[in-house]
């Protein structure tokens, strides 16, 4: 997933899907910043966030997930660029 389901993002959108190593790509690094954002959400929150898969050439699997959100709150607890790779 690119948007994960505690978020909103749906498991079935093929526009939200790219093949991701699960461990640690996925879980845990993706799964902390997403439980981030939901905690800031379900404080009231607004978060503009942001997943890009980044692809090399015609390869089919991502070499990385460049993660992006921001808080728009004026004590916001959310700002953060992260890019995780796509390796084991």
């Amino acid at each position: 997933h690119l948007i994960g389901r505690q978020l909103g993002g749906s498991g079935d959108d093929l526009r939200n899907l790219t093949t991701l190593y699960q461990t640690p790509v996925n879980t845990p690094y993706m799964t902390k910043y997403e439980n981030q954002i939901r905690q800031a959400l379900d404080n009231g929150e607004t978060i503009r966030y942001r997943v890009t898969p980044v692809y090399e050439g015609t390869a089919l699997l991502c070499k990385q997930i460049d993660l992006e959100a921001k808080g728009l709150n004026k004590n916001t607890t959310i700002d953060f660029r992260v890019t995780i790779l796509n390796e084991r």
